[in-house]
């Protein structure tokens, strides 16, 4: 409902800000706005809400597509399960400067949180097999697959472990040629060091940067690293979203004139001198000036692209 009224608002509201340079009338007429916008954002997570609210900041017309039913992306509250747990990003540290100031901007609230569970590993508890361990029988218990020097560790931190030091002087360094090297399959580095086959289950089940541990790479694995000890050095408050970070791509997207198209699912998209064009797997077709693409590269496999 919100959307659809959303929708509506934009047509009335939609500005042909770029027309002013060539003098022509601020105001679109509504049947252009409708027909055919000055750019299609491919995505509404974070990278494609905010795209849209940049262009839309120079006048441009801008529509949102969206294969799923919500939007945020990698941002996913569960409303519906109690205590709203994040299924998607858990918490804002000082270092996420421009997602902080964006709920600033919008006027979403935020609150001070405590430390991450997984900075807590006596709070958490494994699940092996459909079996529940305590986080101080971890070490000892039989389901454990790990190297016995790993054994008292968590997966992700005897993951990271495994990694090894990250080589990098300076988080740009991963395209220079002393990393190369690291980018390999981090599922053969795992088993260079002689893990048993339940280890490496266990570490893909704990995967967070990528489908596969084949498919992951392991300069990916150290540059995350990297990434984590200079965000670390950012001083200042953990914080959360009030009433879930899903709350903060909702408020993005309502700030929006244009529509966010939400279980719209691209197949294809073509693209000629006139601008680019999409078509979706409901039948329907899209058609702009230009095309910004904000989608991960395994959501990419389901589209094809002409050129």
């Amino acid at each position: 409902m919100a959307m659809q009224h959303r929708d509506a608002l934009s047509r009335r509201q939609l500005l042909g800000a770029a027309a002013l340079g060539l003098g022509l009338p601020a105001v679109r007429p509504l049947w252009a706005a409708e027909r055919e916008p000055d750019v299609i954002v491919l995505g509404a997570g974070l990278a494609g809400l905010n795209a849209a609210l940049l262009l839309e900041q120079f006048g441009l017309s801008v529509r949102v597509i969206e294969a799923r039913a919500r939007v945020g992306g990698r941002l996913y509250t569960l409303d519906q399960v109690p205590g709203r747990p994040e299924a998607g990003g858990n918490q804002l540290a000082a270092g996420y400067a421009r997602t902080v100031a964006m709920a600033q901007q919008l006027g979403v609230a935020l609150a001070t949180s405590g430390a991450s569970p997984l900075m807590r590993p006596d709070r958490m508890v494994y699940d092996i097999g459909g079996q529940r361990i305590a986080a101080a029988d971890w070490a000892a218990s039989p389901l454990n697959p790990l190297p016995a020097a790993l054994r008292a560790l968590p997966p992700e931190r005897a993951l990271a472990r495994l990694a090894g030091p990250h080589p990098l002087a300076a988080l740009s360094d991963w395209r220079e040629a002393v990393a190369a090297p690291f980018d390999r399959s981090l599922l053969d580095h795992l088993r260079s060091q002689g893990l048993a086959d339940a280890a490496l289950r266990l570490f893909a089940t704990n995967n967070s940067y990528g489908r596969t541990l084949d498919e992951t790479s392991l300069l990916t694995l150290l540059y995350v690293q990297a990434n984590t000890a200079e965000v670390m050095k950012i001083k200042g408050p953990l914080q959360n979203v009030r009433g879930g970070n899903q709350r903060l791509p909702e408020a993005m997207a309502a700030a929006l004139k244009g529509p966010v198209l939400l279980n719209t699912r691209v197949s294809a998209v073509d693209s000629d001198a006139r601008g680019a064009s999409v078509r979706c797997a409901d039948g329907s077709h899209h058609r702009a000036r230009y095309l910004v693409c904000t989608l991960p590269l395994p959501a990419l496999r389901g589209i094809r692209f002409n050129p």
